[in-house]
């Protein structure tokens, strides 16, 4: 008897509670009110941004003209930059509808997508366009030329470009240019969107290309430029 009341009082004292760590509370944080935190500076934007979206979508032209393309090409000032998308393009081929309702239209649908950035508005995007065709003897000639500037404020914009071709100065040339299949034009189809050297070219007026750009803006207002 005595032995097991001396085992049971070993295993007693072996399951014996082990004593409990203090444990401190901790530190309340100090929370601010939303109304008293301080307020973030904003930061200067380095530049502004513009995108510009949109089509080449048609052109309209006397019933004589017909096959036509229609390239394409940015011009900007010095200060501009191209961050995504291309400056230049070719449409495809295309003829006229014939629908029997004397449609003269010609439809191209050619996408537009370039995106700028800037510090300076001088130089602002404009577009050059050249319309080139087949003739009646399968060759190909140039058919017109037309600029647009790109608008200044956002917004979707649908435009109507005049299209003109330079003429030789006297008869007896342009007989030989339609001869031989090689009517004056451009060096530079950029030509258009300048002003030096346009005042003594002899042009002459013909077609339209409808032209629909989609305008979206970025950080003007910290330039100072307002629509």
């Amino acid at each position: 008897m005595v032995n097991r009341e001396s085992s049971e009082a070993k295993d007693a004292s072996n399951h014996s509670p082990l004593p409990r760590k203090s444990i401190s509370p901790r530190p309340k944080k100090n929370i601010i009110p939303s109304h008293s935190r301080p307020n973030r500076t904003k930061v200067d934007s380095t530049c502004f941004y513009v995108m510009i979206t949109g089509q080449i979508e048609s052109a309209t032209f006397p019933s004589g003209i017909n096959n036509l393309y229609c390239r394409y090409s940015f011009t900007y000032g010095p200060d501009w930059d191209i961050l995504h998308g291309v400056n230049s393009g070719i449409t495809q081929i295309a003829k006229r509808n014939i629908d029997g309702n004397n449609n003269k239209s010609i439809a191209w649908n050619f996408p537009i997508e370039i995106a700028f950035k800037s510090t300076n508005a001088f130089g602002w995007p404009r577009i050059a366009l050249a319309i080139y065709g087949i003739d009646s003897l399968g060759r190909d000639v140039v058919r017109g030329y037309g600029s647009l500037m790109c608008p200044t404020c956002p917004g979707r914009y649908e435009r109507i470009v005049q299209t003109y071709r330079p003429v030789s100065g006297s008869i007896c040339q342009r007989i030989m240019n339609w001869i031989g299949g090689t009517p004056p034009e451009f060096y530079d189809s950029k030509f258009v969107t300048q002003s030096e050297g346009r005042g003594v070219v002899r042009v002459h007026t013909e077609g339209t290309v409808k032209v629909i750009l989609n305008v979206i803006t970025k950080e003007m207002e910290s330039f100072g430029y307002t629509c």
